[in-house]
C-alpha cells in the first residue's frame, strides 16, 4: 500500500443551509481531512472525486484558501455520513487561520469563487449548445479552478466543449484565438461563443496529445510552430492591438526594474506555506537587488538588436501546446501581447533539458532565416536570456498584486522560481 504523502483540510458548505460538514469520529468537532499520495493535494476538479471517495459527499471546489485548505460546496439535501454532521460555521472557527479569514471577510473574489457561478456557467453552456443544435451528455467537470481562471469540461453530442472564464485583463483571449484561426498559420482552438459581460467563452475540444509529454523532436516542432505564428504576425501588429494585445516595450519593462527589485514584501519575506518555503534568503535578496544596472543594459541591448515586434504568446511552454495530426496547436492566449518574440523563449531556455533546448532553439531560430538578419539574431540572443526571465518574473509579481493577499499563494512559489532563474541567467551572462 502506498503511504499518503499529503493532506488537505476541507470546508464543505451545504448550498442551501450554509452549514459546514464536520468530522466527529474522534469525539471532537473537526474539519474533514482528505489524504493523497501526491506531494501536494490537487487543488482542482480531482478534489471532488476525492471527497466523494473518502467521505461520501458530492461537492465541487469553490475556493482554494492555500495549498492544503479548500472550500467546497455540496448540493443540497445530502445526509451527513456516519461520524459526520452538518454544523454552523462558528463551530469550526479557530481551527485553521485561513478558514477564519474566509469566514470573517467579504474580500475580493473572482466570480467563480462565489456560489451560484457554476450553475450560471452550466446554463450558458446549455444555451450555446442549443444554439448549435447540440445538447449536453453529462455533468460539467472542473478542469481548472484557481484565482486566474476557471475551466469546465462538458460532454456533449458532437464532442466535448470547454467553458473558460478569466480575469478582465485577459478577456481578449477568445478574440485573439478566433482571429488567429483565420490567418492560415496553423490550427487553433475553435471558439463556439463568447459572452463579454461574464468574460467567459466556450470552445470545442481540440483533441491531440499534451505537448508536455512530447519527445525532444516534438519540442522542436512546438518551437518551430511558435516561430511560424510569430513570423506570420510581423505585419499584423495593428490588428493584434485592436484585438486587445498590448505592447510590451523594452522601455516599459526597464521602468519596472527599480520598484520590483526593491520589493521587501517579496525578497525579505519569511519561508512559509504560502510560498512553499521557497522565499529568498538574505544572500539571494542582496544578489537580486544588485541586478538593476545590468538588467537595464540588457533591455537597451535587446531594444537595439534589430528584432522586429510581433505577437508574443506570453505564457509559452509545452503544456500550452497540443500535438495533432494537422500540426501543433498553441492555446491559452490569455497573456498575448506585442513585442520582441524572443521573450517567449524563457521556459524553453530554462526548463528544457540541454538536448531539448539545443534541438528546439535550432528549429526556432531557423524559422527566422530569410526574415531577420542573422547578425540581429546573434545580437538579440544574449540579452534575451536574462530579460525573458525578468519578463516572466514581472508577469507573476503582477499576478500576485492583481489577486491580492488572499490568493497570492497561487503565484508566490513561481515568483521565487523565476527570480532564481534570473539570478542564474545573469550570472551565466556575466561569466
Amino acid at each position: 500500500m502506498v503511504q499518503a504523502r499529503s493532506a488537505a483540510k476541507v470546508v464543505l458548505v451545504d448550498d442551501a443551509s450554509g452549514l459546514v460538514l464536520c468530522d466527529e469520529r474522534s469525539g471532537t468537532v473537526q474539519l474533514p481531512e482528505l489524504r493523497f499520495e501526491s506531494a501536494w493535494p490537487p487543488l482542482g476538479g480531482r478534489l471532488s472525486e476525492a471527497i466523494a471517495a473518502q467521505i461520501g459527499v458530492c461537492g465541487r471546489v469553490l475556493e482554494p484558501l492555500d495549498f492544503v485548505t479548500v472550500v467546497m460546496t455540496a448540493g443540497p439535501g445530502q445526509d451527513a455520513p456516519v461520524g459526520y454532521s452538518w454544523r454552523p460555521p462558528a463551530d469550526v472557527y479557530g481551527q485553521v487561520t485561513v478558514v477564519d479569514r474566509f469566514l470573517d471577510q467579504d474580500r475580493w473574489r473572482p466570480p467563480w469563487y462565489r456560489t451560484g457561478w457554476a450553475e450560471r456557467a452550466d446554463a450558458y453552456v446549455d444555451e450555446v449548445l442549443a444554439a448549435t443544435g447540440r445538447r449536453r451528455l453529462g455533468d460539467s467537470q472542473q478542469v481548472k479552478h484557481w484565482s486566474l481562471s476557471a475551466v469546465l469540461r462538458t460532454a456533449a453530442d458532437g464532442g466535448d466543449v470547454f467553458l473558460k472564464s478569466g480575469l478582465p485583463p485577459y478577456a481578449h483571449e477568445p478574440a485573439v484565438t478566433s482571429w488567429l484561426a483565420t490567418q492560415g498559420c496553423g490550427p487553433f482552438a475553435t471558439i463556439v461563443a463568447a459572452a463579454a459581460p461574464d468574460a467567459w467563452w466556450v470552445a470545442n475540444d481540440f483533441g491531440g496529445a499534451d505537448g508536455q509529454k512530447g519527445s525532444p523532436a516534438d519540442q522542436a516542432r512546438i518551437l518551430a510552430q511558435l516561430c511560424r505564428v510569430q513570423v506570420a504576425m510581423l505585419d499584423q501588429t495593428e490588428a493584434l492591438f485592436a484585438l486587445g494585445c498590448r505592447p510590451l516595450r523594452m522601455a516599459d519593462l526597464a521602468s519596472t526594474i527599480p520598484d520590483l527589485l526593491s520589493r521587501d514584501d517579496l525578497w525579505a519575506a519569511p519561508k512559509e506555506l504560502r510560498n512553499l518555503h521557497r522565499a529568498f534568503d538574505a544572500h539571494e535578496a542582496t544578489q537580486l537587488r544588485g541586478l538593476g544596472s545590468f538588467l537595464s543594459r540588457c533591455c537597451a541591448d535587446l531594444e537595439t538588436a534589430g528584432m522586429p515586434d510581433t505577437l508574443i504568446h506570453g505564457d509559452f511552454h509545452p503544456g500550452n501546446a497540443v500535438l495533432r495530426a494537422d500540426g501543433v496547436l498553441l492555446h491559452d492566449w490569455s497573456f498575448a501581447a506585442i513585442g520582441n518574440p524572443l521573450l517567449d523563449l524563457a521556459c524553453a531556455r530554462y526548463d528544457a533539458s540541454p538536448e531539448q533546448a539545443a534541438a528546439g532553439f535550432d528549429a526556432y531560430l531557423s524559422g527566422w532565416s530569410g526574415v531577420v538578419d542573422p547578425a540581429a539574431l546573434r545580437r538579440a540572443w544574449r540579452p534575451a536570456g536574462p530579460i525573458s526571465a525578468f519578463a516572466e518574473l514581472v508577469k507573476f509579481v503582477g499576478l500576485v498584486d492583481l489577486v491580492g493577499e488572499a490568493h497570492a499563494f497561487n503565484y508566490l512559489p513561481v515568483v521565487y522560481g523565476w527570480a532564481r532563474r534570473l539570478l542564474g541567467a545573469c550570472a551565466a551572462d556575466r561569466a
